[in-house]
């Protein structure tokens, strides 16, 4: 009937739809409908309305860099921009987003478009905080590499993403250990220092359905981490996998004495899943090789972004 037609204005942000619909009687129409008996007003209904409340009264603003190869199609990066608002709105603020394109950060952009390669670098430069997204092959690798080296050594926060990750790992080989090719084999299956690997127990002739996929667990080996605090749990945690390649646990030792630390593992503890460097080095240099943006909500942040929106915070209250 007439009555039951809902009506979904366009709004400024998703969370100020919810007191739209709450006027219109949604929850009890729909109750009506599945002949349930009616609703009571609970808690939840609240928790959403004051968010949708404050989302319209917060602003101050923090500006976070995605650097990726898909910046064209920003609905690639759904997830991490929704874990960004999410966990911005946490500290009251929101979020910002400089959309860098990985391939112009690398001077051979220059060739091209050098407004490019400037207007790329300007961008990240004026951010408080960096993210390295997952992907795949070599395309904007480069680039990416440029963006860690640049949050490593200017102390930029920044969140590396699965293969965000493994590009950390490549980047401090690089630049920290001096192996000028190390490199992922998913890049150059040549390079005399393969960093990182193709897990063994895959097929490299048999690329589909042979990643590792879904919720896996991943143990803290120290308690003395970003990760750990950020997370709040006892020994582990349980997180969304989706990747072919690791870090090759032969330069495992040769990266604790640069000051890398390899704070979670899988439960073999032969799979590194959580980087860092030391606080006394870096106020947020974080690596993972899950995808923590899958498992964030609006009530419940994941808990990695949040650090990362909270370092880039007071990074930007510092330079104020």
């Amino acid at each position: 009937s007439p009555s039951n037609v809902i009506s979904f204005p366009n709004m400024k942000n998703l969370y100020s739809l919810m007191p739209k619909l709450i006027e219109q009687n949604i929850v009890a129409r729909i109750y009506e409908r599945l002949s349930l008996p009616p609703p009571i007003q609970t808690p939840i209904i609240n928790q959403w309305l004051d968010l949708a409340q404050k989302c319209q009264d917060v602003t101050r603003e923090i500006v976070i860099s995605i650097v990726g190869k898909y910046t064209l199609l920003k609905d690639a990066y759904h997830s991490i921009i929704a874990s960004l608002s999410h966990s911005a709105l946490f500290f009251d603020h929101k979020i910002s987003i400089n959309w860098v394109h990985s391939g112009h950060l690398d001077i051979s952009c220059t060739e091209s478009d050098k407004n490019d390669y400037h207007e790329a670098w300007d961008m990240l430069r004026s951010s408080q905080g960096i993210v390295i997204p997952g992907g795949f092959d070599n395309r904007g690798t480069q680039g990416k590499i440029l963006a860690i080296q640049y949050a490593r050594e200017n102390n930029v926060p920044i969140l590396g993403i699965c293969l965000g990750l493994q590009l950390m790992i490549v980047e401090f080989a690089r630049n920290v250990l001096h192996l000028g090719d190390a490199n992922s084999i998913e890049i150059n299956a040549n390079t005399q220092n393969p960093v990182i690997i193709e897990m063994p127990e895959f097929n490299p002739l048999q690329k589909g359905g042979t990643m590792r996929l879904g919720l896996k667990k991943t143990i803290f080996s120290t308690k003395q981490s970003h990760a750990y605090r950020l997370y709040e749990t006892p020994d582990y945690i349980f997180e969304r996998h989706r990747h072919r390649y690791e870090f090759n646990i032969n330069y495992k030792s040769k990266f604790e004495e640069a000051g890398m630390r390899f704070v979670g593992h899988d439960e073999s503890g032969k799979r590194m899943e959580i980087i860092e460097l030391s606080e006394k080095d870096h106020p947020y240099f974080v690596g993972v090789q899950y995808h923590p943006e899958f498992l964030s909500r609006p009530f419940s942040p994941a808990p990695l972004f949040k650090g990362l929106i909270k370092s880039s915070i007071d990074r930007s209250i510092a330079k104020n």
